[in-house]
C-alpha cells in the first residue's frame, strides 16, 4: 500500500484543488458562511473546504491509513472549518500587513506582496488543521517536523502560484493555488507517514522502539 500513497497524495491534490478552483469561480455563492450562521457576513464559498476535507480523508482511506468512520468525518469537519477561518483571517490582516509593505514599491507590487503575505497567514492556519485533520483520519499524531514542513510547503506553494502567474486575467493564479497548495499537504503527510512507516519496520527488525 505505501507504494501508492505519493502518487495518490499527487492525483487527489490535482483533483481537489481543480475542484476547489471551479467552485469559487462559478458557485461563489453557494454555502457560504451565512448560510450556517443567519445574519454572518456571506463570504467565500465553504465547498472547497468540504471538497478538500473529503480529499483528505479519501487519501487515507485509499492507502489503507484511515481509522474509524467518525474520524474521518471529523477530518472533514476540520478542513471547512479551516477553510472559512482561513479566508477570513487573509481578508481581516490585509489592511494590517498594507502597512508593512513598503511604501516604496509600486502600487501593483505592493497589491501583490501585501496579498501574498495576507494569503500566508492562511496558510498557516490551513497547514496546521490540514495536518491535524490528517492525523486524526489516520489515528496516529503528525510530527511537529511534518507540520513545519507542510506550512513551508504551503508558504512556497503560494508564492509560486502568485508571483509565478502575475499577470493572469482569468484566476490561473488562484487554480495554481489551489492545486499546488493542496497536492503540498497531501504530499507531505503521506511522505511522513511513510518515512515513520519504514523506522518502525526497521525497528521491528532490529528489535529497536520506534519513534512516536
Amino acid at each position: 500500500m505505501k507504494i501508492s500513497r505519493m502518487p495518490t497524495a499527487a492525483v487527489l491534490g490535482v483533483t481537489s484543488g481543480a475542484l476547489s478552483f471551479l467552485t469559487i469561480k462559478y458557485y461563489p455563492d453557494v454555502f457560504t458562511l451565512a448560510s450556517i450562521v443567519p445574519g454572518a457576513e456571506k463570504g467565500m464559498s465553504l465547498v472547497p473546504g468540504v471538497i478538500f476535507g473529503v480529499a483528505v480523508a479519501l487519501s487515507m482511506v485509499v492507502t489503507g491509513a484511515a481509522g474509524r468512520l467518525p474520524a474521518l468525518a471529523g477530518t472533514v469537519l476540520i478542513v471547512l472549518a479551516a477553510w472559512g477561518a482561513a479566508y477570513h483571517a487573509s481578508v481581516l490582516v490585509v489592511p494590517t500587513v498594507e502597512k508593512l509593505v513598503p511604501a516604496a514599491l509600486e502600487k501593483g507590487s505592493r497589491d501583490l506582496l501585501t496579498m501574498t503575505l495576507a494569503m500566508n497567514v492562511g496558510n498557516l492556519i490551513g497547514g496546521i488543521a490540514t495536518m491535524v485533520a490528517a492525523g486524526l483520519a489516520a489515528g496516529r499524531r503528525v510530527p511537529g517536523s511534518t507540520v513545519l514542513l507542510a506550512l513551508i510547503a504551503g508558504s512556497l506553494s503560494v508564492f509560486a502560484a502568485l508571483y509565478g502567474a502575475r499577470d493572469s486575467k482569468d484566476g490561473e493564479n488562484l487554480a495554481i493555488l489551489f492545486i499546488l497548495w493542496q497536492t503540498a499537504m497531501l504530499s507531505v503527510v503521506h511522505a511522513s507517514f511513510m518515512r515513520l512507516d519504514d523506522e518502525a519496520a526497521r525497528a521491528a527488525r532490529g528489535g529497536r522502539p520506534a519513534r512516536p
